[in-house]
């Protein structure tokens, strides 16, 4: 019938923007995974940076043994290097590829980890402003078969009153 035919469609339409809408959700939980492990690693790093005169060298080589969770899973005795490259794609920045890193060298790498919390901050941001958007699509979908319906029943209920 019709009414199973737009039912049909409008179901189709919301289990599209529900699957959308989980992987959405996990985008913003692995970027706030992201955001754990960095200020674990931040905190780490300004507590050695307050506590260390300027002669002071950080040996990066033992930042090992380090246990985190991600994306559903516990790494155990990896590396902040690892973490750093793998995990939030810092393959860039000069200083891990150095094995010690000078006072002020940590105090760079403080701020460099500080951006990139910064930056999943604004995608989980992003990400759930998209979130709400699909939401409110998923809703409308089923506000829809509900009105449709709705107006198949009055329309048939005028009929059977009629005959």
């Amino acid at each position: 019938s019709m009414g199973q035919l737009v039912m049909a469609i409008c179901l189709s339409r919301a289990n599209d923007v529900e699957t959308e809408l989980v992987a959405k959700m996990d985008e913003v939980d692995r970027a706030s995974e992201k955001i754990a492990a960095l200020t674990s690693i931040q905190q780490e790093l300004v507590n050695w940076y307050d506590t260390h005169t300027v002669s002071d060298t950080f040996d990066f080589t033992l930042t090992s043994g380090w246990t985190f969770d991600y994306d559903g899973k516990t790494y155990d005795n990896v590396t902040w290097r690892r973490f750093l490259v793998e995990t939030c794609e810092m393959e860039n920045v000069d200083l891990l590829n150095k094995d010690s890193l000078t006072h002020a060298e940590v105090e760079d790498l403080i701020n460099t980890v500080g951006d990139k919390m910064d930056a999943y901050n604004s995608v989980s941001q992003s990400t759930l402003i998209k979130i709400q958007s699909l939401t409110s699509k998923r809703d409308q979908s089923y506000d829809l078969v509900t009105n449709v319906l709705k107006s198949f029943n009055t329309q048939l209920m005028g009929l059977a009153n009629n005959i």
